[in-house]
């Protein structure tokens, strides 16, 4: 996450974080509980991402979107990385 457990964001998304969260699954954040999810900390967010994939597939993203900031990521810890360029 790009912030604490007590600040989900986008709140939309409560929902969701409780229905992994009582299946049984996990979810991961770095942030204390109280932290806001601030942009700075996505990128950050991502680099986690990076290192639980076996590889990361990128599909039309921009230069400097968080779908590069993450294939950046897991080309340096030696993942595998697909790409799908844009066509326009």
């Amino acid at each position: 996450m790009g912030g604490g457990f007590n600040n989900i964001y986008p709140p939309e998304n409560i929902e969701l974080y409780e229905r992994i969260i009582n299946e049984g699954s996990l979810v991961i954040s770095e942030f204390e509980d109280n932290q806001e999810p601030l942009s700075k900390n996505f990128p950050i967010r991502n680099r986690i991402i990076a290192g639980l994939s076996l590889g990361v597939l990128v599909v039309e993203a921009k230069y400097r979107s968080g779908s590069s900031i993450t294939a950046k990521f897991a080309m340096e810890q030696g993942k595998k990385v697909f790409a799908f360029p844009r066509t326009s």
